[in-house]
């Protein structure tokens, strides 16, 4: 985005904490900040008023607030000279902010803390000598940890901890892979949005990593979040919600924090971006633009800076066309745009993709074998059979094979029949064509995913018609009796008579997909 350069300096690279001083006197505040600077890999920023310290922290994450109880002359009643007064303004803009009030009066020391405590400081310390100083430093430190803990709170409710691996889905020697991991590390230097596209299960949300975890090393910014926002689960009322944060009418319910201030100084990834309202992408594409927003329900400009990752299964032109995707946003988030391949593009890579996943398939179902105990041919059963879900099919199939394999008394999966498995049964020829496999179960039927997007879905109604001919068709060529038919569907002959009408008696089974009988597969 156009801003980040400028806003994000150094220190926010170096992913060290802030602080900020506020303290109308000359003297302390350059005593304090000086004394924040002892502290390891930390930015100092300093003001002498409330009003200078609220345009700050709208605009910079900052960690620690330093506050300066009394700001501006003694008898003057202003509220804007009450450091403690302006306290709740100041966690309205950060929720997760640390505030210590610092006081050179002990006059009504406690009724000033209570007061602090009360609108949500840290710690209330005096102004002092060397001793006092090293209290202070003492309260800093603390105060640090306290705040990046409530962060990191935060950012792990939309970012849940995940298992620490190497790229397994873009393991292997193909061309295809190594001009991808190429773009990523081209693209995520760059401020600007990536788009990545490509099929279910080529491994999308591990580009979006792989772009975050390489910018962080470019920008030797190690504590970058990675936020990923997952459309899927969201209904259209509560996206803007969740993106922005909202803050409540009701004072006692507070603020919530969006993923847009979670994912500050890192990366925003959308999973499937073709599920965002057109209205919410239009107020991204304005963020893109200016860096600021407002939370739903507040007044209070916000600035933030963040990669923005998106990615769809989808062919985003056609939807622009149609009206269903904002073509601003779209122009905007795919300048530097990244395909996936799927796993037809680098058959070759698949031996190195089972290497790198068994271990994860091991430990997800209970079963630990080695690369080399799989069995002869089924490597090549899985380059030659390749699923619509690409990499999650070849963990199903994994899955399929070390929970259903017969065990001996050890527990060690034997794999003499791995063959007969249910579900190993070859699936296609890699071509997109239908190898002679005997038959698909319904159970396969239903775990394929359906296409309900696609241009060719013919809606639910007719859908089923044409699941209801094609099953009747399949079976009519293997009875010689509308009775037997009827049977074997455990539906009346009264039904079969009136849906054999229906189809018409002329039309011929298709012999391209065998059925099923209790008998065995009829061919």
């Amino acid at each position: 985005m156009p801003t980040e350069t400028a806003y994000l300096s150094q220190q926010d690279r170096d992913g060290g904490a802030t602080i900020l001083v506020v303290d109308d006197e000359i003297g302390v505040r350059m005593r304090h900040e000086d004394l924040c600077k002892q502290i390891e890999a930390v930015k100092v920023l300093s003001c002498a008023s409330i009003p200078e310290a609220l345009e700050i922290l709208s605009s910079t994450l900052v960690h620690v607030v330093l506050l300066d109880k009394r700001l501006g002359p003694e008898e003057d009643n202003d509220p804007r000279h009450n450091g403690i007064e302006a306290i709740p303004e100041m966690l309205s803009i950060h929720p997760n902010l640390q505030i210590l009030v610092v006081t050179g009066s002990i006059g009504k020391l406690v009724d000033d803390v209570v007061a602090a405590m009360r609108y949500g400081a840290l710690g209330f310390v005096l102004k002092g000598g060397k001793k006092q100083d090293d209290v202070i430093l003492l309260q800093i430190k603390n105060a640090i940890k306290v705040a990046k803990l409530k962060l990191e709170k935060a950012r792990k409710i939309s970012d849940p901890p995940e298992e620490k691996s190497a790229p397994s889905e873009f393991a292997g020697p193909s061309k295809a892979v190594r001009n991808l991991l190429k773009q990523i590390e081209a693209f995520s230097e760059s401020n600007r949005p990536i788009l990545v596209t490509g099929e279910a299960g080529t491994g999308k949300k591990l580009a979006a990593r792989l772009i975050h975890d390489h910018r962080k090393k470019f920008l030797n910014q190690d504590d970058s979040p990675f936020i990923q926002l997952r459309t899927a689960i969201l209904n259209e009322a509560s996206v803007e919600s969740t993106l922005f944060g909202h803050e409540a009418t009701d004072a006692d319910k507070g603020i919530t924090q969006g993923y847009f201030e979670l994912a500050n100084t890192g990366t925003l990834f959308i999973d499937e971006v073709t599920n965002l309202p057109l209205s919410v992408q239009a107020k991204i594409l304005s963020i893109l633009d200016d860096a600021f927003f407002c939370r739903v329900g507040g007044n209070q400009k916000l600035r933030v800076s963040f990669k923005l990752v998106c990615a769809t299964a989808k062919d985003l032109e056609p939807l622009v066309q149609q009206g269903k995707f904002d073509e601003g946003f779209y122009q905007r988030i795919s300048t530097f745009a990244v395909r996936v391949p799927s796993l037809k593009e680098r058959k070759e890579d698949i031996p190195e993709i089972v290497k790198a996943i068994l271990p994860k398939c091991c430990r997800e179902n209970n079963v630990y074998v080695d690369y080399e105990d799989l069995p002869m041919g089924f490597v090549e059963y899985l380059s030659d059979n390749i699923f619509p879900t690409n990499i999650r099919g070849i963990e199903d199939q994994i899955a399929r094979l070390l929970v259903l394999s017969p065990k001996d008394i050890k527990g060690v999966p034997q794999f003499r029949t791995w063959r007969a498995i249910p579900g190993l049964q070859p699936f296609g020829n890699g071509k997109g064509t239908r190898s002679s496999r005997a038959s698909i179960t319904v159970k396969e039927l239903m775990t394929l995913p359906f296409d309900i997007n696609g241009s060719d879905f013919p809606g639910y109604c007719e859908l089923m018609e044409l699941i209801e001919r094609k099953v009747i068709l399949e079976a009519k060529g293997h009875f010689k009796t509308n009775r037997a038919l009827s049977r074997f569907l455990k539906i009346s002959d009264a039904t079969i008579t009136y849906h054999l009408k229906k189809i018409g008696r002329t039309e011929q089974p298709s012999a391209s997909l065998p059925i099923t009988t209790p008998q065995g597969v009829v061919s």
